[in-house]
């Protein structure tokens, strides 16, 4: 079967999403990589005329989240093939979780398939969630078959699995998380530790939840002891040039880099 990956994308560039590197994975196990731009303001849709994809023009509603992804999603069916890679323009797949995903469709015929996320915000140190599985691998017409987002977690997940035989219900394959991640990355390069201080915020953001502190090389996630909510790292820990994950090697050159937009420049992007 011939796999096209499908992605949207708003304002790449200017947002700080290591887009290049995500869409660079997905093409070395697809046959082809569509791209919709939704309505870029910045250099994003430059960087991908230099990129081997098929750009299309998608549609930004800022006001209105939920119609915008719905209508974004349903562009896939724009693309060339029968089963859509669908990955979100900031996730860059692990190259072991890639190739079990390309064997599952190729040799297991498997169209419909969960794999694992890791989300992190602002800095490597930042994990939102731990790994939950989301939905990624479909056939093409079917992306909002459970949800616009093509998210299946928790009970959504069990459920479709346990019930095949429902109508509309399709059986979801899902890769166990040890062949590896598929990263969800926000603006995680930055060096803002300056605004960070200057503003005295929690560096894992408002509510509590399971954080690497203050040992930032934990092999787990540990919960913040009481009267660590506040805890604020100092500046060499937002300098640091190494990852407490097994950061998949398409991402590594950017640890440390403060500008994506620089990057791009240095790779004659």
């Amino acid at each position: 079967m011939k796999i096209s990956a499908y992605t949207f994308i708003h304002n790449g560039v200017a947002g700080g999403y290591p887009f290049v590197e995500a869409i660079k994975m997905a093409s070395l196990f697809t046959d082809e990589v569509v791209v919709a731009d939704m309505d870029s303001t910045d250099e994003t849709r430059q960087v991908l005329e230099k990129l081997n994809v098929r750009i299309i023009d998608g549609k930004w509603m800022p006001k209105t989240a939920g119609e915008c992804l719905k209508y974004n999603h349903s562009l896939h069916t724009e693309c060339s093939h029968e089963v859509i890679w669908h990955f979100e323009a900031d996730e860059v797949f692990d190259g072991n979780l890639a190739r079990q995903v390309a064997y599952e469709i190729q040799e297991k015929n498997h169209t419909d398939i969960a794999v694992y996320r890791l989300q992190v915000e602002q800095n490597f140190q930042r994990v939102r969630w731990y790994p939950v599985p989301v939905h990624r691998i479909f056939k093409n017409g079917t992306a909002v078959k459970f949800g616009y987002t093509t998210e299946l977690h928790g009970e959504q997940l069990k459920y479709a699995l346990e019930h095949p035989d429902e109508p509309g219900m399709d059986v979801v394959f899902e890769i166990p998380p040890e062949y590896g991640y598929l990263w969800d990355i926000t603006n995680c390069f930055r060096d803002d530790w300056i605004m960070r201080i200057k503003q005295q915020a929690e560096l894992w953001g408002d509510e509590p939840r399971y954080r690497y502190v203050p040992d930032h090389f934990a092999s787990a996630p540990i919960e913040c002891p009481e009267g660590q909510q506040s805890y604020i790292l100092s500046q060499e820990h937002w300098t640091w040039k190494t990852c407490p994950f097994d950061l998949p090697q398409v991402l590594q050159p950017l640890v440390g880099v403060t500008s994506y937009r620089q990057h791009l420049e240095d790779m004659g992007l």
